[in-house]
């Protein structure tokens, strides 16, 4: 029956780990299985295309920095989606933070919605959605020029992965601190964009890994599917165990603009249960104080800067509080 279970799963192209209790190793095939059933459905189904995409911000105990993403994604964009803000606050200090932020983006088209249970309260969301297409922020990423949304719908998101945080500027990995071969380029239609094959896993890169929750946009079904089939508690854990079905995901093309227009910027860690990199430049703490200063994120000096250059520059800041 294993092996059955087994050779299904590789013709769906997912892939599957050992886990201790037989009774949850059951239930956990049985997932992943009726996971690709699905995604392999929603191939075959009729194209429904509309223009919507559901855009959804995972934050926790960065108010600053969600701050900044916000306003950089709006500043540059065209065409922007509204954005839901899925958010946690540790303390009452953030929390008042983030009531102060609700004010300050009244004037865009933003909701946000404080996490209880988070795998709940994100599938609802998507199930809520009518949009065809997805895309999932997090709150340390920070837009570096100008971008149109628009520009995601020329591609079908059945077969394809539109990256705005790819280009030909990623060539460095901060989370595997190491420099990354570029994929041979393949030809879009249209000389304002780039395409690629997922490279192999095997090779350990940021182009080995559809499966993104930093600005890949993604078929809302497909994601879907992939909610309703894995376990997780937390943006980190979401992103670890979607990976069962990266396959199935890297059959798909990649499609991005030239030069990255999203980079992330790991000057702190909100978890401890991935064991994830981090500059260390700044505590939530210290950036919650300068928050409470009255001080917000420069985004003029990441202009059209490279990834690299981004990811380790230090904050430069400016005082809001006067014209507040």
């Amino acid at each position: 029956m294993e092996n059955m279970l087994n050779n299904l799963l590789r013709h769906l192209g997912i892939q599957v780990k050992r886990v201790k209790s037989l009774t949850i190793e059951k239930k956990y095939y049985e997932n992943v299985v009726n996971g690709g059933v699905q995604l392999y459905q929603n191939l075959l189904e009729a194209n429904q295309v509309n223009e919507d995409i559901l855009a959804i911000v995972f934050s926790k105990d960065r108010p600053l920095q969600l701050e900044v993403f916000l306003r950089s994604y709006f500043y540059y964009g065209k065409n922007c989606s509204p954005i839901t803000v899925l958010y946690k606050a540790g303390n009452e200090n953030f929390g008042r933070a983030y009531d102060k932020l609700k004010i300050e983006m009244a004037p865009y088209d933003v909701t946000f919605i404080e996490e209880h249970d988070f795998k709940s309260q994100l599938i609802t969301c998507c199930e809520k959605s009518f949009a065809e297409r997805l895309v999932f922020y997090t709150d340390d990423g920070i837009f570096l020029e100008e971008f149109d949304l628009n520009d995601c719908l020329a591609y079908n998101s059945k077969e394809f992965i539109f990256c705005l945080r790819f280009g030909r500027d990623l060539t460095y990995s901060f989370v595997l601190d190491k420099d990354l071969q570029l994929p041979e380029m393949e030809d879009t239609g249209n000389n304002l964009f780039i395409g690629w094959k997922w490279m192999s896993e095997e090779l350990k890169s940021d182009w080995s890994y559809p499966l993104s929750v930093d600005g890949s946009i993604f078929n809302r079904k497909d994601i879907l599917a992939v909610l309703n089939s894995i376990d997780f508690r937390n943006p980190s854990t979401l992103e670890a165990n979607m990976q069962v079905f990266s396959r199935f995901f890297a059959c798909k093309n990649g499609v991005s603009y030239p030069k990255s227009k999203l980079v992330n910027i790991p000057c702190n860690l909100v978890q401890t249960e991935i064991k994830n990199r981090s500059t260390a430049i700044y505590t939530t703490d210290e950036l919650l104080q300068i928050w409470e200063e009255g001080k917000r994120i420069d985004i003029a000096p990441f202009h059209r800067m490279s990834m690299k250059k981004a990811i380790f520059l230090k904050f430069e800041f400016i005082d809001v509080s006067a014209s507040a």
